[in-house]
C-alpha cells in the first residue's frame, strides 16, 4: 500500500518535471525569438524609412520616439502619406465595403444541400456579419488599418480572439515591430512570437493566477505599478517541440523575457493570427510593399522640395550685393512697405533662385510616378467623358485583371482566415443556431460579394450576354435550338452573380408551381375537349334531325 508521503513525493516529482519541461519550452521559444529577430535587421531598417516618410504616426522599428514628439519634421513633401492613405481607403472599399454584406458562407457541395440548409447558412452569415461589425469587435478599424500596413510595410497582422464580456469576436492589429513570424513547408505562417511591454499593474490584472517574480512583488509593495516589463507571447504548432504543454493543435505561451516567469499556458484550435503579405521576395518571410518600391522617388522628392523652397525663398527675398567698404549694419532689412537710404548707388539684389520653376516641373513628374505606383483601379476614372458601353465593360475587365492578384492574396491570407475563425468561435460560444441537418463543417468556404468580387462576376455575366447575342442569330433561323439552353440554370447563375439569390423561389416551389400549372392546363384542355365534343355532338344531332 502506498503511503501518503510517497504520494506527496510522487506529486512533487511530477510537478518538478512539469516545471522543468515548461522551462525547456520557454528557453526554446526565447532562442527562436532571438534567431528570428537577428534575421530581420535589414528589414527593420527599411521599415523605419517607410515609417519616416509614408506613415510617421504608425510604428517604430529602429528609432524609438517619445510620446507627443513631432514625427513630421523631416517631411517636406507629403505625397507618400497621401498615396498610402488614398490607396488603403480604395482597398477597404473594394474588398470589405461595410455598406452591404460583402461575404457569406457556403459549402463546397452546395448543389446537394437542401433548401433548409441553404436558408440556415445564409441566416448564420447575416448573424456573423452583425457580430463582426459590433462596436466591441473593432473589425472595421482592424481591417482599415491592415490595408494601410499592407501598402506601407508589405505585412499586416491581425489577432482574432473572442470578447467574453460582449459575446462577440475581437479583432486587434498587432505592431509589426513587435512580431516575428515563421512559415511552414507550404509557405503559410504558422509561428508568431510577439515581444511587447506591460506594466506591473496590467500584468497583475491580466494574469491574476500567475506566480510573479520577486522583483514584481517588490514593485507592487512599493507602489511602483507603472514599471514596465518585456513580455513574450509565443504561438506555434504543438508538434514543433517534443515537450507537449498543450493538447490543442497550437500552443500559446506567455512569459517575461527577463526572469522567464510563465504567466499563462494555453492553446488554440486554429492559428489565431491572420498574417497577410503584399508580395514576398524569394527566400523572405516578410512582405514587400508598394511604399518600398516608391521609396527612392519619395526620398528624392523630399530633397528636391526642400531645395525648391530654398530657391523660391532666394527668388522672393534675394541676397543683397553691397560694397566692401559699406558696413553691413547700415544696410536695412528688406520688408514689405519698407524703404532704404543711399547716396551713390543702391545695393544690388543677387538673383540666385530664379530657376525654381524648373525644379517644380521635375517634382510634378516624380509625384505622378509615385501616384501611378499606388494607383488602384477605380471606376470613377471614367467620369468626365462620354464613353460607349463596350468601352466601359472593357475598362472593367482590365481593372479586374489588374486587381485580381491583389484581391486573391488578400482573400486567401487574411479574409478567409478571419472569417473562418470567426465562424468557429461563434459556433463554440453558442452564438450560431443549431443546423437543421447533421452536416460536417470541414468543407465550409467563404463566398465574397464585395465590389471587386462583383466586378469579377460581372465579367462572367458579360460573357453570358455576348454568348446569347451570338446565339440569337442562329435561333432566328431555327427556333428549336432554344432546347439546348437550360433557362433555370441561367436564371440561378445570374441571380448568384448579382448577389440576389433570395429573389428566386426554391426548386421545390418552382416544381410545385409548374405541376399546378400543368394540372390546370390539363383540366382546361379536358374542359375544352369536352366542349368541343358537345359541340360536335350537337352538330351531328342537328344534321340527323334535318334528314327526311
Amino acid at each position: 500500500m502506498v503511503s501518503k508521503i510517497e504520494l506527496d513525493m510522487a506529486k512533487e516529482e511530477a510537478e518538478l518535471k512539469k516545471q522543468h519541461d515548461l522551462q525547456q519550452v520557454v528557453d526554446w521559444a526565447l532562442e527562436k525569438k532571438l534567431a528570428l529577430e537577428d534575421g530581420r535587421k535589414n528589414y527593420d531598417e527599411i521599415c523605419q524609412q517607410i515609417t519616416d516618410y509614408f506613415c510617421p504616426n504608425r510604428d517604430n522599428f529602429v528609432v524609438k520616439r517619445s510620446p507627443g514628439e513631432d514625427r513630421t519634421r523631416r517631411i517636406y513633401n507629403p505625397i507618400g502619406i497621401q498615396c498610402v492613405e488614398q490607396a488603403s481607403a480604395d482597398l477597404y472599399g473594394l474588398l470589405t465595403d461595410p455598406s452591404g454584406y460583402w461575404f457569406e458562407f457556403n459549402f463546397e457541395n452546395q448543389d446537394s444541400m437542401s433548401d433548409n440548409m441553404k436558408y440556415w447558412l445564409r441566416k448564420q452569415s447575416e448573424l456573423i456579419y452583425e457580430k463582426l461589425y459590433a462596436p466591441a469587435a473593432r473589425a472595421a478599424q482592424a481591417l482599415a488599418r491592415s490595408y494601410h500596413d499592407d501598402l506601407a510595410y508589405g505585412t499586416d497582422i491581425i489577432y482574432i480572439g473572442w470578447n467574453n464580456d460582449r459575446a462577440c469576436p475581437l479583432l486587434q492589429n498587432l505592431r509589426l515591430s513587435e512580431c516575428y513570424i515563421d512559415e511552414d513547408d507550404t509557405g503559410l505562417v504558422d509561428t508568431l512570437i510577439r515581444c511587447y511591454e506591460l506594466s506591473v499593474k496590467s500584468i497583475k490584472q491580466l494574469y491574476p493566477k500567475a506566480e510573479l517574480s520577486f522583483e514584481m512583488l517588490e514593485d507592487i509593495r512599493k507602489n511602483k505599478t507603472e514599471k514596465k516589463y518585456k513580455i513574450i507571447h509565443a504561438v506555434f504548432p504543438s508538434s514543433e517541440h517534443t515537450t507537449k504543454i498543450s493538447k490543442m493543435p497550437y500552443t500559446s505561451l506567455i512569459f517575461t523575457e527577463k526572469d522567464k516567469v510563465v504567466l499563462e499556458t494555453s492553446g488554440y484550435d486554429e492559428f489565431p493570427f491572420a498574417v497577410c503579405r503584399w508580395e514576398t521576395a524569394p527566400g523572405e518571410v516578410y512582405g514587400r510593399s508598394k511604399a518600398m518600391t516608391a521609396k527612392a522617388d519619395v526620398l528624392t522628392l523630399q530633397l528636391m522640395t526642400k531645395e525648391m523652397l530654398e530657391s523660391a525663398q532666394l527668388a522672393n527675398r534675394p541676397m543683397m550685393a553691397i560694397k566692401h567698404s559699406e558696413e553691413r549694419l547700415q544696410i536695412p532689412r528688406i520688408t514689405p512697405g519698407g524703404y532704404m537710404e543711399y547716396e551713390d548707388e543702391p545695393p544690388i539684389a543677387f538673383n540666385a533662385g530664379n530657376n525654381y520653376k524648373a525644379a517644380d516641373d521635375v517634382i510634378q513628374r516624380i509625384e505622378e510616378r509615385v501616384k501611378h505606383e499606388f494607383s488602384l483601379y477605380r471606376i470613377n476614372d471614367l467620369q468626365g467623358t462620354h464613353r460607349t458601353r463596350e468601352e466601359i465593360l472593357q475598362r472593367i475587365s482590365e481593372g479586374t485583371r489588374l486587381l485580381g492578384p491583389v484581391a486573391g492574396r488578400q482573400m486567401t491570407e487574411k479574409l478567409d482566415v478571419i472569417l473562418l475563425r470567426v465562424f468557429n468561435l461563434c459556433a463554440r460560444n453558442g452564438v450560431l443556431e443549431p443546423p437543421p441537418e447533421d452536416v460536417p463543417f470541414f468543407d465550409l468556404k467563404v463566398v465574397y460579394n464585395s465590389p471587386i468580387a462583383k466586378m469579377m462576376k460581372y465579367e462572367r455575366a458579360t460573357r453570358y450576354e455576348q454568348a446569347f447575342a451570338s446565339m440569337n442569330v442562329f435561333l432566328q433561323l431555327d427556333p428549336s435550338g432554344i432546347d439546348n439552353i437550360s433557362t433555370d440554370i441561367i436564371m440561378r447563375e445570374i441571380s448568384s452573380i448579382y448577389g440576389v439569390p433570395e429573389l428566386l423561389r426554391s426548386e421545390e416551389e418552382v416544381k410545385t408551381i409548374r405541376d399546378q400549372r400543368a394540372q390546370a392546363q390539363a383540366q382546361a384542355q379536358n374542359v375544352n375537349d369536352a366542349m368541343t365534343g358537345l359541340q360536335m355532338q350537337g352538330m351531328a344531332n342537328q344534321v340527323l334531325g334535318e334528314q327526311p
